[in-house]
């Protein structure tokens, strides 16, 4: 009777665990969201069938936490493990693509934002990043073109001063 109840409660304790990550979500706590975040993933991968959508969300989900504490890697890491599993992933490869710039690297970043701009050349995010990084990175003729084609319909500042800076570095007038 004992060893039942231990059990019983060792259980629950995992269950509850395995469930709080929302509320460690809601209260700022990321490390604590990512250690239940991390026990619940493990959970559903033993599980078979895999609920591959669901494991997909939580490691969005841990994905996001790790970003807030700024570990950049284990974001991309926890994002890279369900890369793919639903095609075209705009949320995994955007988030992706947001890591990566936030690491620093532009190269990779630009690499993976073209792609995203390419996929959905209608999203006004990836193309700003997409302008934004060929700037970064020096493409300013690029950057100059990309600026134009989001002027047809768009007028925001950043656009505006991403493609005067662009004509002042090709030394051509406005």
């Amino acid at each position: 009777m004992k060893k039942s109840f231990i059990l019983l409660f060792v259980l629950f304790a995992n269950l509850l665990y395995a469930q709080d990550w929302r509320s460690a979500l809601e209260n700022f706590d990321y490390r604590g969201a990512i250690k239940s975040l991390d026990y619940e993933i493990a959970a559903k991968m033993r599980q078979t069938p895999i609920d591959s959508a669901y494991v997909r969300h939580l490691a969005i989900q841990k994905a996001k936490s790790q970003k807030q504490i700024m570990d950049f890697d284990g974001a991309y890491e926890s994002l890279a493990m369900v890369y793919g599993w639903q095609e075209p992933d705009i949320v995994v490869l955007g988030e992706m693509a947001e890591c990566v710039r936030l690491m620093g690297n532009t190269a990779e970043a630009l690499t993976l934002y073209g792609l995203l701009h390419k996929m959905f050349p209608n999203n006004l995010y990836f193309s700003l990043q997409h302008m934004s990084l060929q700037y970064a990175t020096g493409q300013y003729k690029e950057s100059l073109n990309s600026g134009k084609r989001l002027l047809k319909s768009d007028t925001l500042p950043v656009v505006l001063n991403c493609v005067g800076n662009s004509f002042n570095k090709l030394k051509q007038a406005d």
